[in-house]
């Protein structure tokens, strides 16, 4: 899915319920992906001036 959106030039985004879980899908989509594409993690914890970019 992640690669036809980055192939057509779109961007996605992956909703989960909990902190841990979304730290848990950055990992593994980081470990996926490696450098072809961005990923960064975004949740409540995080400031809008300390945004956390893997």
């Amino acid at each position: 899915m992640y690669v036809c959106v980055k192939t057509a030039g779109y961007q996605s985004a992956l909703m989960v319920p909990t902190e841990i879980l979304a730290e848990q899908h950055a990992e593994s989509l980081i470990a996926l992906f490696g450098d072809s594409m961005n990923v960064a993690l975004l949740t409540g914890s995080v400031k809008v001036r300390n945004e956390k970019y893997f």
